[in-house]
């Protein structure tokens, strides 16, 4: 099975170079000889597209700033395109531990659709802010009582699907992708599981200008999926 670990990056210069070399070590460690790595530059203003082109093995340029759910749907087209039968989404400032990598492959090849790594189950570590933590534990809870489905990190971007889920799955947000993944995930019942992992703390996001920013889109989020998904039913 042909794996693609892809990574979203804007301006991302100080860490890209890194997060690609510890993947490459993960998975050559782990005997993984069939995998591609694929970095989706977010028209960034600074090297990340020259670095990418020294380290991953296939790199796209957005010609527009796109944001993150913008570049995660390029990111799946440009897998697909490629031949990908597992996708393995994680970010560039390596917040998530590439050594994770081989057992979220693991539990695709098991049967599992989308698997996603999850900061708050087996005694593991967060490694951001206390209010994002909060904001994380609040949004699980609420999303596991409107989908039915127990997860613990609904906000988390280290993920793994196959090829079928990447391919039924359509992201719509232009805000963040991983609630609209999730629903659609619960609602067309494909088999979703986590694994626990530790998260590393890194710089501030670049997604939100602060956490009550964060979490006012959030819970827009939510609920707009939910409503969408619910009179599609």
């Amino acid at each position: 099975m042909y794996v693609i670990v892809t990574i979203p990056a804007f301006n991302e210069q100080e860490c890209l170079r890194e997060t690609v070399m510890e993947i490459k070590q993960a998975m050559e460690a782990a005997g993984f000889d069939s995998y591609g790595i694929l970095v989706q530059d977010d028209a960034s203003t600074d090297d990340t597209s020259q670095i990418a082109a020294e380290v991953a093995t296939y790199v796209y340029r957005n010609e527009r700033h796109l944001g993150l759910a913008g570049t995660f749907r390029e990111e799946i087209r440009n897998c697909l395109h490629h031949g990908a039968d597992i996708i393995v989404h994680t970010d560039a400032d390596g917040q998530y531990p590439a050594r994770h990598i081989p057992d979220m492959i693991q539990k695709i090849q098991a049967g599992y659709d989308l698997v996603v790594g999850s900061r708050f189950v087996g005694g593991t570590r967060y490694g951001n802010s206390r209010v994002r933590a909060i904001q994380n534990i609040l949004f699980s809870r609420l999303m596991r009582i409107l989908s039915g489905f127990p997860i613990t990190d609904v906000t988390s971007g280290f993920r793994a699907m196959n090829r079928r889920t990447a391919e039924r799955i359509v992201i719509r947000s232009q805000f963040t992708y991983t609630y609209e993944q999730y629903f659609q995930a619960a609602f067309l019942k494909l088999a979703i599981a986590e694994i626990p992992i530790d998260g590393r703390k890194t710089r501030a996001s670049k997604l939100v200008r602060n956490s009550f920013d964060y979490g006012f889109h959030a819970a827009k989020d939510i609920f707009r999926h939910y409503c969408a998904w619910t009179n599609r039913r």
